[in-house]
């Protein structure tokens, strides 16, 4: 009975120390965002200079359905990750 129960607190253990941890998916995804939103005004102006208003429209609507697919994409896989840990 007793490593049952020790076996449950150190899954617990290892369940809190990794809840602590960010996951590389995170971060290497916030940092494409802080690319993505540097580079995001000079692709813009790019796309405004050659097809008007309409393409630095066109551009940004681009930009952002990326770079928000990027945060889900990653939200998805940590929040993965950290329920697979706990099997």
């Amino acid at each position: 009975m007793n490593d049952v129960q020790t076996s449950a607190s150190t899954a617990d253990a290892v369940k809190a120390a990794n809840a602590s941890i960010p996951s590389p998916e995170v971060e290497i995804t916030r940092d494409m965002i802080r690319r993505g939103l540097i580079v995001a005004p000079l692709m813009i102006a790019a796309c405004a200079v050659a097809w008007g208003l309409v393409g630095a429209y066109s551009c940004a609507y681009g930009i952002a359905i990326v770079l928000v697919n990027f945060a889900l994409a990653a939200a998805t896989v940590a929040a993965g990750a950290r329920i697979g840990l706990g099997f």
